[in-house]
């Protein structure tokens, strides 16, 4: 068998890192690196792609990692940890992310702390990480940096929407359309 890529997916405990996580691990050409904010969620989310029978995974194709792109230290330890047992890194997944409804007020700066917690996981933790890591890209063999993004990334949708995917869940946006009580 051909040696196996490494990829390491960050937030791949839940949502499309899952199941990236899942179809890579699945073809065998990948040993995925499923990172998570927690070790526990990482071995969670392998135990249940492994007992997941709608497609086959063999989970030694998956490794749990803790990372937290919120934090430099568990960014850091993360990098460390990869060169350490790997060397290298051929794929990095940027994937972790947040997106949530503004219910904030500026008056008790609640809308400023939900602006930063976005800021924070969604662009400044992945330059953070990507930072951290390219050392171990360039070792790498394939070198490849992805992000990913959804739709909740539209301005497009955040416009003409409704709905979560709707501008007006976000403070700034809905007051200019009514009047907040």
């Amino acid at each position: 068998m051909a040696e196996q890529t490494t990829v390491l997916i960050t937030g791949a405990n839940r949502g499309l890192g899952y199941y990236a996580a899942q179809q890579m691990a699945a073809t065998g050409k990948y040993l995925v690196l499923l990172g998570a904010r927690e070790l526990s969620k990482a071995e969670a989310a392998i135990k249940e792609i492994g007992s997941d029978t709608s497609v086959k995974v063999d989970t030694k194709n998956l490794t749990p990692i803790e990372i937290d792109v919120t934090s430099d230290a568990s960014i850091v330890a993360a990098a460390k940890t990869v060169e350490q047992k790997y060397g290298s890194l051929d794929i990095l997944l940027n994937n972790a992310g947040i997106a949530q409804a503004q219910t904030g007020k500026v008056e008790d700066g609640s809308l400023r702390k939900a602006y930063q917690a976005q800021y924070d996981t969604n662009v400044f933790g992945a330059a953070a990480t990507t930072e951290a890591f390219l050392p171990l890209l360039h070792k790498g063999k394939k070198k490849r940096l992805t992000f990913t993004s959804s739709g909740l990334s539209s301005l497009k949708w955040a416009a003409e929407m409704e709905g979560n995917y709707s501008g007006a869940m976000f403070l700034s946006i809905a007051r200019r359309r009514r009047p907040w009580t």
